[in-house]
């Protein structure tokens, strides 16, 4: 099936009923083009798993665990840095286009609260 605009506002809906107000407590990038975080709401924890890869890009939850690299790329380390540990506030699609924006609530280094 094609990941297109219209795919990807219904996956969004989706996303938004079980990811606004969770908590992100683990980021890991297990691929280069992949990103997977442990999201907590309420008692309930999900992986979540978004690909950039160029041929086969997505978005999904999962219950599949990929193994690690022993050292965390840097851009893992950016994302860790940032935004572990804070809240998913909204879920939007840019335009009609094939573009996920996450906001997220979390504290920066003066302890202030920030949405990325």
């Amino acid at each position: 099936m094609a990941y297109d605009g219209v795919t990807l506002y219904h996956l969004i809906r989706e996303f938004k009923d079980l990811l606004v107000g969770g908590r992100i407590r683990k980021i890991y990038q297990p691929e280069t083009d992949e990103i997977r975080m442990l999201v907590n709401v309420g008692n309930q924890k999900y992986h979540v798993l978004l690909s950039a890869n160029a041929s086969n890009p997505r978005a999904y939850i999962t219950e599949k665990i990929k193994e690690n690299p022993s050292a965390a790329p840097s851009f893992c380390m950016v994302l860790r840095k940032y935004i572990l540990n804070g809240t998913i506030v909204d879920i939007d699609q840019h335009e009609t286009d094939r573009i996920l924006e996450l906001s997220i609530s979390s504290k920066n280094e003066f302890n202030d609260t920030v949405v990325r």
